[in-house]
């Protein structure tokens, strides 16, 4: 049996971000938590209503090689977020909205997300319509993987596209 650890990074003084390495579950508190205690979610979470946007790294592959790029690092030994992890971090978003009567926007980030769509489709799908309701869900993507097929799924879903436009005018024209 794998055993649950609890990690509180210290985003500012009294502030934490606390994650269980095994069940994904987070919360933002004014210390350090150990997630497996028995705690509400409300003692748990005491400045949750901070909480509006989940920047969520799907991947560390990109389809492009920019010299300006900040996840240069990360493509040395790139990864990606597992479906069934990606199923937990958009239950928990929606789970978040549920409790609060809110909706939290999941941005979908990368290396290049788009490389990843299918995943991000089952892991969409995979939730109710009620959770879908409290979720707002976003690609930030570099454009050149866009088609029509990934527009007529995105817009199906509701899910919002970005293109990010990076670098210098020599980089871009």
């Amino acid at each position: 049996k794998m055993e649950s650890k609890s990690f509180g990074y210290k985003i500012k003084d009294g502030a934490y971000f606390n994650v269980d390495s095994l069940s994904g579950r987070w919360s933002i508190s004014k210390k350090p938590y150990n997630m497996g205690e028995n705690k509400s979610l409300d003692e748990r979470n005491e400045w949750d209503d901070l909480i509006r946007t989940v920047v969520v790294n799907v991947t560390d592959f990109c389809n492009l090689d920019c010299v300006y790029c900040s996840r240069q690092c990360a493509r040395k030994t790139p990864g990606k977020m597992k479906l069934s992890l990606l199923k937990k971090v958009l239950k928990k978003g929606a789970e978040y909205g549920i409790l609060n009567n809110s909706r939290v926007t999941i941005q979908f980030h990368g290396g290049e997300p788009l490389m990843e769509f299918n995943n991000l489709l089952l892991a969409v799908d995979y939730l109710s319509n009620k959770e879908k309701n409290h979720l707002k869900l976003r690609i930030q993507t570099n454009g050149t993987l866009i088609n029509e097929k990934i527009m007529e799924e995105c817009c199906k879903r509701n899910i919002e596209v970005g293109i990010s436009l990076d670098g210098r005018k020599i980089e871009n024209d």
